[in-house]
């Protein structure tokens, strides 16, 4: 039987699988090693979660936003 993922979850998978194959590249390159947990939010009902991706200076985090304010 095929199992249906929805799009969140397939976004949350690539970014996991894009931070396997981006770690070892990292570390030649001096960037910051990252633990390869995706992140998660815990936000209130009113806000919205963000997935930054890991850029050589920081890892991969969750933000919490609340719709139609800046971040």
């Amino acid at each position: 039987m095929f199992k249906i993922f929805s799009l969140p979850s397939l976004f949350l998978a690539s970014l996991a699988i894009g931070a396997v194959l981006s770690n070892a590249a990292a570390a030649d390159a001096g960037c910051v090693l990252c633990t390869q947990v995706v992140p998660q939010c815990n936000c209130a009902e009113t806000q919205e979660c963000t997935i930054i991706p890991q850029t050589c200076q920081e890892c991969a985090h969750a933000v919490c936003v609340t719709p139609g304010t800046s971040s």
